[in-house]
């Protein structure tokens, strides 16, 4: 009996659902997602939910502290009250930082936008015409899509889909529209 073939899963942030980089994710889609947010429900969007405490420092020039000390942990004790009670109010909840969705095609025209390199992987970055999100070709992909596209002025419609390359995930062109 064949053994079936696993599903791709492809790592995104929750709720903008922006592709995860590596160093965003760096654990596989079996381990326990332990990185959390804080959602705000009616903003929807990820939650403003940290303040700088501030420090007394010294001015080493003239030996004196910070003259806006009081005032900023005044700014601070505030703004963590703020914080604690949309969370016990249920503004503010907590959610996975990473949700895995199976793998999917999608139409959009692509704007190539310049070159990253990571630890084992060299891509092109790419960004939707679209709804801006950005995606990452692999250069083992950019040949293929050199000649299946027509590319005019960095642009490229067509039908996408996602790949794993190791430990990286990108996009690859399926077939030009």
């Amino acid at each position: 009996m064949a053994k079936e073939k696993k599903k791709l899963m492809i790592p995104f942030t929750y709720g903008e659902e922006e592709m995860l980089s590596y160093s965003d994710y760096n654990y596989s889609e079996n381990a326990v997602n332990s990185r959390k947010i804080f959602w705000d429900i009616e903003e929807n969007k990820k939650a403003d939910d940290w303040a700088y405490k501030p420090r007394v420092t010294i001015d080493f020039y003239n030996n004196n502290p910070n003259p806006n000390y009081e005032s900023e942990m005044i700014e601070y004790n505030h703004k963590t009250n703020e914080i604690q009670t949309r969370k016990d109010l249920g503004r503010y909840i907590e959610v996975d930082y990473t949700i895995w969705k199976e793998n999917y095609e999608f139409k959009d025209t692509l704007i190539i936008t310049g070159m990253s390199l990571g630890r084992s992987a060299a891509n092109f970055n790419l960004q939707s015409t679209i709804n801006n999100k950005n995606y990452n070709l692999f250069m083992t992909d950019i040949v293929d899509l050199i000649q299946k596209a027509t590319i005019t002025q960095g642009k490229i419609n067509g039908r996408w889909t996602f790949v794993k390359r190791g430990s990286n995930y990108g996009v690859k062109l399926i077939e030009t529209l």
